[in-house]
């Protein structure tokens, strides 16, 4: 009986030894984790403050680095945002930019190793499909070399009935089609996109994407908005295989022009690419097009966000979906009223970072005109001026030949004479699908126009720092004819 009892109380011992000896384990792994999140923020922070060239003024880089904390902070309770603020205030700006720039491009290099080897377990069968050992350097476009032809199977592309539709429209049959495609030689040139359209929706990409088709040494791909690297490939779960087969004929005409010594590029132009992930970080578009393509080139194009909702709604709301009937701008003045209330009760419990994403909110759209927040988390990785351009779609309408020589001079294509870009910006505006329905309905209305304005003035004035350029404050008159809303009659619609 005693040494029943002896062997009890020896195993209550070893089991109390082993729970606590458990516990500290824990307590351990949970401090590591946390102390390595927060040393990977602080040198996503440092490459943030090194890649953008014209944030020189310590004053306003200690004000970032308050806005990027305040946006990727957890969703604390109200009484803890201000002391998360305070502790902001305490963050060594100038010490930070020392170390960003003793990094230099040696550590913009090892971040995108570090991140494709992170990349790369968690999709392994896009970089089982590229080169162990680097794109080919002979040519201009991110391109390399395979024995194995790997587009057997194109018939059961997610992309293939619609390129087969507009080939056939044409006049081409699928046999023209496959003959086309089909790269006989070994080894097989594979391509991926030199630079990409990243957004944003209704602010000109179309237009843009047409006018940059026009250079000689641009192929367009053979869809204009694959949207594989943000909606596809998560919520379609469309394969890499699918995507790279979009620049299959780009690719022949890359090999073909390479023979002559000539360099072409493609590219493609997904519009809400660069809206902020809505997804887990896994499947965050900035970091796999960075862990693939980290010397890719990326265009952004951005509106008045208070213009660019309206467009919006009259397209995707009205137009798209066959609504017309439905649809006024006393009803987008509800819908505004609406989203506006609730992303304002969102912060009063959330970060911004969680209200920006604003899935749940009465009109998500509204979230898209916050660009300054869009923008961070791709101008840590791609430096502003270098790898990523931002274009105000009014200034550049108001002088086309100057901004588009700016922006082929961004992609490091060769010029044109003044009259090849005269043609260019002379060529009709693409795009103007149910002009005729939104001149039916009207202008918004003087109250929709004032709120929006007030709603996106602040954030405006974020991104014109963050940019250094006053085209991004959208300094425009609120004048409309419309009479006010107080006069009218409000549609149930």
């Amino acid at each position: 009986m005693i040494d029943t009892t002896c062997r009890l109380g020896k195993l209550k011992i070893v089991f109390a030894v082993l729970l606590i000896g458990a516990a500290v384990s824990y307590v351990s792994f949970v401090l590591i984790r946390e102390s390595l999140q927060d040393r990977q923020w602080r040198l996503s922070k440092s490459l943030l403050l090194r890649n953008d060239p014209v944030l020189t003024n310590v004053t306003f880089l200690q004000d970032l680095v308050k806005e990027i904390d305040d946006f990727n902070s957890p969703q604390p309770e109200i009484s803890d945002k201000e002391t998360a603020r305070e502790d902001n205030e305490h963050f060594s700006v100038s010490d930070e930019l020392v170390d960003a720039r003793s990094y230099s491009h040696e550590y913009h290099n090892n971040l995108s190793r570090n991140l494709a080897l992170a990349m790369q377990q968690r999709h392994s069968k896009i970089f089982q499909v590229l080169p162990s050992s680097g794109f080919d350097q002979s040519l201009k476009n991110p391109c390399w070399w395979k024995n194995e032809y790997l587009f057997h199977k194109v018939s059961e592309s997610y992309y293939w009935e619609k390129f087969v539709k507009t080939w056939r429209s044409a006049g081409h049959s699928t046999e023209d089609i496959a003959s086309t495609l089909l790269q006989k030689r070994r080894p097989v040139l594979y391509c991926l996109p030199y630079f990409f359209i990243i957004g944003l929706p209704k602010c000109g990409t179309t237009d843009l994407y047409m006018r940059l088709s026009k250079h000689p040494q641009i192929v367009p791909p053979l869809q204009k908005e694959p949207h594989w690297w943000d909606k596809r490939r998560v919520d379609h779960n469309v394969s890499f295989l699918d995507y790279l087969f979009l620049f299959s004929l780009p690719t022949k005409m890359i090999r073909a022009a390479s023979l002559r010594g000539l360099q072409l590029v493609t590219f493609e132009a997904s519009a809400s690419t660069m809206l902020f992930p809505r997804r887990v970080a896994s499947d965050a578009a900035h970091e796999l097009i960075f862990s693939v393509l980290p010397q890719a080139k990326l265009i952004v194009i951005l509106r008045n966000p208070v213009d660019r909702l309206y467009s919006d709604y009259l397209y995707f709301n009205c137009i798209q979906h066959n609504e017309t009937d439905k649809c006024s701008a006393q009803q987008f003045h509800l819908l505004v009223v609406k989203a506006t209330s609730r992303f304002v009760q969102c912060l009063s419990s959330r970060a911004i970072g969680f209200c920006v994403a604003g899935d749940k909110l009465g009109h998500p759209k509204l979230s898209s005109g916050l660009y300054y927040y869009h923008l961070l988390p791709w101008l840590r990785l791609f430096p502003l001026g270098e790898q990523l351009l931002v274009l105000c779609l009014e200034s550049h309408s108001a002088n086309l030949v100057e901004s588009m020589r700016r922006t082929f001079k961004f992609l490091d294509l060769d010029s044109m004479t003044d009259e090849k870009m005269s043609e260019i910006a002379a060529l009709p505006r693409a795009n103007t699908v149910g002009n005729d329905f939104k001149a039916k309905v009207g202008p918004m209305l003087f109250e929709t126009r004032e709120l929006l304005t007030s709603f996106y003035q602040p954030h405006n004035r974020q991104l014109a720092k963050l940019l250094q350029d006053d085209d991004f404050l959208w300094k425009i008159s609120v004048a409309s004819p419309v009479t006010p809303l107080s006069q009218q009659v409000i549609s149930n619609g």
